[in-house]
């Protein structure tokens, strides 16, 4: 059985029509593109474009599991760098 990504929205910043960044909501994507344009003033051609983003579908125990590593990973390296 083959479940399908899901989608999310958000905006890309754009640097000579290529992606540079991409943020979760449209105020941060204009805070990025105010500074990265230099406000109309930089060499680069830089736009904010609509974007769906997909992510690999995953259960929710999946997902458990997957942020849990993250965590044990931080923990360790705590633990290394205070044994140091």
């Amino acid at each position: 059985m083959k479940q399908t990504p899901y989608k999310v929205t958000m905006w890309a910043v754009m640097r000579d029509g290529k992606p540079y960044m991409v943020l979760p909501d449209l105020d941060k994507a204009e805070a990025y593109y105010g500074s990265l344009s230099l406000n109309g003033l930089s060499k680069c051609h830089w736009t904010i474009q609509k974007v769906d983003v997909r992510f690999p579908h995953e259960t929710a125990t999946e997902r458990r599991l997957r942020l849990d590593r993250h965590v044990q990973q931080v923990v360790e390296l705590n633990y290394a760098l205070s044994r140091a």
